[in-house]
């Protein structure tokens, strides 16, 4: 209700009715850095709203695959980190992968975890311990359950 209207546009089209007047807002959720955000901010001046507060305590309470975050401080010359929330990542397949194959892309990820974080910032909080367990939208799949108890993530 506080609201006079609301638009579906991608993020291309939003920076642009933003920068344009036509939008007095725009909603990304992207992984930081980013340069769709990078380039929404080379079009024209715009400013960060932190994600916080009890209808986001609540959201978060609720539905489970999405997390506290933040956007760091120094990122987009911001002077101070953005509170904010973020969706937490799945891998998912099916069902009917091969045992060998799930396990083995399992194990191979955790075995070079240390890379995986360091491809980008998003990725730098990784823990294997999360990545068994917290972040499960499904049942684990029988390969990954071998690897993660292999590797004695999962007791």
């Amino acid at each position: 209700g506080d609201f006079q209207e609301l638009r579906e546009l991608s993020a291309g089209p939003a920076g642009e009715a933003l920068c344009a007047g036509q939008i007095d807002a725009s909603f990304l959720m992207v992984g930081h850095p980013s340069p769709i955000v990078e380039e929404e901010i080379r079009r024209c001046p715009q400013g960060f709203t932190p994600a916080e507060g009890p209808v986001v305590e609540r959201m978060l309470a609720d539905l489970p695959y999405y997390t506290k975050g933040f956007i760091a401080k120094g990122l987009y010359g911001l002077p101070a980190d953005i509170q904010t929330y973020g969706a937490k990542a799945t891998l998912v397949t099916t069902a009917a992968m091969p045992e060998p194959v799930v396990y083995t892309l399992v194990k191979t990820l955790m075995e070079n975890l240390k890379g995986l974080r360091a491809l980008h910032p998003a990725l730098a909080t990784l823990s294997a311990t999360g990545m068994a367990t917290d972040t499960l939208s499904a049942p684990l799949h029988p390969g990954a359950e071998r690897a993660f108890r292999e590797l004695q993530v999962l007791r």
